[in-house]
């Protein structure tokens, strides 16, 4: 159940709007939904990614982030190592 509640924190992390949540209006990426995935904006993309993932998911260290386009959007998967057990997991999100 614990892996289960990692994996649908990363979700929502990549499925928020910002400003959506009243006491944590910084959560989430809204301006890379529905947005043509440029080379430069994928590179912002990663960044914030890490940025939202080390402040809201302090459960897991990221080991290395994939992009995958598509016709209909983007998938990103994330690989990463559960702290307190050193367990590598990855999980496949859309954006």
């Amino acid at each position: 159940m614990y892996q289960i509640s990692i994996n649908e924190s990363l979700k929502r992390i990549s499925t928020t709007s910002k400003y959506t949540k009243t006491l944590r209006p910084a959560f989430g990426l809204d301006k890379y939904i529905d947005k043509q995935m440029s080379l430069e904006n994928l590179s912002a993309l990663k960044e914030d990614l890490i940025t939202q993932i080390t402040t809201y998911e302090p459960r897991i260290n990221i080991d290395n982030i994939n992009f995958i386009t598509k016709t209909t959007g983007l998938d990103i998967e994330l690989c990463y190592t559960v702290v307190d057990s050193g367990i590598k997991s990855s999980t496949l999100m859309e954006l």
